[in-house]
């Protein structure tokens, strides 16, 4: 059994910038351990200004939600949100347009 408490290597992270709505101002993919590939992990912004990441579900038929994939503790999420954190604010001045003050769009890694 692996040792869940160690820090992961979040590498490969690549950014999808939308135009804000709801909180919601992109996506994100990453590689765990240079081994098992996530995306479709939604960026949203809170209120403090931290980002909170929400991670991809199957909607079933009968509208219950089955999760794809998320963090099982803390620490891990924790790693995750760093490295997402870490890139956005690379690239905040490649992602914001500083003549319109908007998001633009693409893909950023």
């Amino acid at each position: 059994m692996a040792n869940l408490n160690r820090h992961l290597t979040i590498s490969e992270v690549e950014i999808y910038p939308l135009k804000p709505k709801g909180g919601l101002i992109g996506f994100a993919s990453f590689l765990i351990e240079d081994s098992f590939y996530v995306g479709g992990v939604g960026i949203h912004t809170k209120p403090s200004g931290e980002i909170r990441l929400v991670y991809p579900t199957k909607t079933l038929p009968n509208g219950k939600e089955l999760p794809l994939c998320h963090p099982i503790n803390q620490a891990v999420g924790a790693s995750v949100e760093q490295a997402v954190a870490q890139k956005l604010s690379t690239l905040a001045g490649s992602i914001l347009d500083t003549r319109s003050g908007k998001i633009k769009s693409g893909r950023f890694s």
